[in-house]
């Protein structure tokens, strides 16, 4: 990431390019520092700068499981899902990488050309380019409890430990991942999910449970069509929480 946001030219990773068929990205995923050291450095720098300018939203929802200490098995089952998905692509940016001198504005791709594709807008690790949830505006539909693309439903609350929240957002096909925030407020409430009907306390495909009111689920690939959450008080109760989501 060094090298792209100081718009250099890797030119060891360059060379190492010569030679496509050396690695494929599924093993590059499980590439650790006991691996050799052109894997480690030369080839991780290219599986990453690949993975940030072709498939920014897997990479965005890897950060919101790992912001939130979701690894075994939340990263886990991220990594498994897409871990044969694009060796093909990547051998043929490889090929490309190389005959451009590390320069890929020319390598195809959904992700339009950047001076630095890394740390470009969009991205929301580098603090531009998404809004933040607290900046979301209300959901058209929130007097209903339904949820839409980047906006908020707030003033959710549960008096009592048996009272419970419902919300519902409508996927279109071909989204790629679905992002469910809650945050703010007070007390403790638990987020689950389920795609095609209601979630239960046993019944759920997701669930976010840590302490405090900031959960996070992150779908990827979610079905096209309704989803639906429960937001459930831990213990006792929550108050004036909000719910937000995001999908791409």
């Amino acid at each position: 990431m060094s090298y792209t946001f100081r718009n250099l030219t890797y030119a060891a990773a360059v060379s190492e390019a010569a030679n496509p068929d050396k690695f494929t990205l599924s093993q590059l995923f499980d590439t650790v520092y006991s691996t050799d050291y052109a894997r480690t450095y030369q080839w991780s720098y290219m599986a990453v700068r690949f993975m940030f300018e072709r498939h920014l939203p897997d990479v965005d929802a890897m950060i919101a499981l790992t912001r939130q200490g979701q690894y075994d098995p939340g990263y886990r089952n991220w990594l498994d899902g897409i871990r044969n998905s694009y060796n093909a692509e990547f051998r043929a940016w490889v090929v490309c990488f190389r005959a451009n001198n590390g320069n890929t504005a020319s390598c195809g791709g959904t992700q339009p050309p950047q001076a630095d594709p890394i740390f470009k807008d969009g991205f929301e690790g580098d603090g531009g380019g998404t809004t933040p949830p607290g900046d979301l505006p209300e959901c058209p539909d929130a007097a209903n409890g339904r949820l839409g693309n980047d906006c908020r439903v707030t003033g959710l609350s549960a008096p009592r430990a048996v009272d419970r929240e419902w919300l519902t957002v409508n996927i279109p096909a071909g989204t790629a991942s679905l992002t469910l925030t809650l945050r703010g407020g007070t007390g403790d409430a638990d987020l689950f999910h389920k795609a095609g009907g209601w979630p239960g306390d046993s019944d759920f495909d997701h669930s976010a449970t840590a302490t405090g009111n900031e959960e996070t689920i992150t779908v990827n690939h979610p079905a096209a069509g309704w989803h639906y959450l429960m937001l459930k008080p831990k213990s006792s109760s929550f108050e004036n929480v909000e719910a937000s989501s995001h999908w791409q």
